[in-house]
């Protein structure tokens, strides 16, 4: 759901945001989804974004994050807080550690490490809805302050390696609402190795 303040910061920074007309995809990410978002709402406030998503067995888990409950592996959710809701975890058998990366300050040519997906979550999910889980969850951070509005291309590649570029925009508060270009690349290997690239 958009709500009031980004959709009056996007009206007021030039309205729709443009990302092009060869999109394959189009994603809206808005703050008010965020997993700091839901956290701050549910347990000791985060005083920023999670760095980490620590990949934890099912003893270690907590609540689902309810922001990414649509997102699952055999029926079950892939994100959750632990238990006393200071950290957020992954699922183990379907990823590794992953790392947060803020795509928004990322140089051109500058490649970031997120960490690895798991070959039968790979196989499931798909590489597009990785990429997906990837932003929604904010291991890839597209946005600074309010949201970002995303153009998604299709997955290029072959024998397990693949790249799929991004490209759009995300706003941000400063005196002003403003809006900045944000080009990266999601690589992910044969063996699952995942890391961003910055355009």
């Amino acid at each position: 759901m958009l709500t009031i303040g980004w959709l009056t910061a996007l009206a007021a920074c030039g309205g729709t945001a443009s990302v092009g007309s060869d999109c394959t995809r189009r994603w809206i990410q808005p703050e008010s989804e965020s997993v700091l978002d839901e956290q701050r709402r549910r347990g000791p406030a985060w005083h920023d974004r999670p760095t980490l998503f620590r990949a934890a067995d099912s003893t270690a888990r907590g609540p689902a994050i309810d922001a990414l409950a649509r997102f699952t592996l055999d029926g079950a959710p892939l994100f959750f807080f632990s238990p006393d809701l200071r950290q957020a975890l992954v699922r183990d058998d379907a990823f590794g550690d992953l790392l947060a990366v803020d795509a928004t300050r990322l140089r051109r040519g500058a490649t970031a490490l997120i960490g690895s997906v798991r070959p039968a979550a790979r196989r499931s999910l798909g590489d597009l809805a990785i990429l997906e889980v990837l932003v929604r969850s904010e291991v890839i951070q597209t946005y600074v302050h309010i949201g970002s509005e995303l153009c998604v291309a299709d997955p290029v590649g072959a024998d397990g390696a693949v790249t799929i570029a991004v490209r759009g925009s995300h706003t941000y508060a400063t005196n002003e609402v403003q809006r900045d270009p944000l080009h990266f690349t999601l690589q992910i290997d044969a063996a699952g190795s995942m890391a961003i690239i910055g355009n």
